[in-house]
């Protein structure tokens, strides 16, 4: 902010092949969310949940790659496996 507090910050935990697989969301030192990313054996993340500060699901993400590995489809999800594309 203005007077050079900062409010929100991420920390990130990473695999031995440099994939982000949390990211942890922090409100003035609180944790406010965090998402889990998956990944395949390409590297490719295909997977991705967002959990609320309890643990709680809130939403995930599916996606789809071609054989070259380009993200061709994605489908996002409530916590009760409802499509909310």
């Amino acid at each position: 902010n203005a007077a050079g507090v900062v409010l929100w910050y991420n920390i990130y935990e990473y695999d031995i092949y440099g994939n982000v697989v949390k990211d942890s969301c922090y409100l003035a030192d609180e944790l406010e969310s965090y998402k889990v990313m998956e990944y395949d054996g390409q590297g490719n993340e295909i997977k991705n949940s967002v959990y609320n500060k309890d643990g709680e699901l809130m939403t995930y993400r599916i996606m789809q790659y071609d054989d070259y590995g380009n993200l061709i489809a994605f489908e996002d999800y409530d916590a009760d496996g409802k499509n909310i594309n």
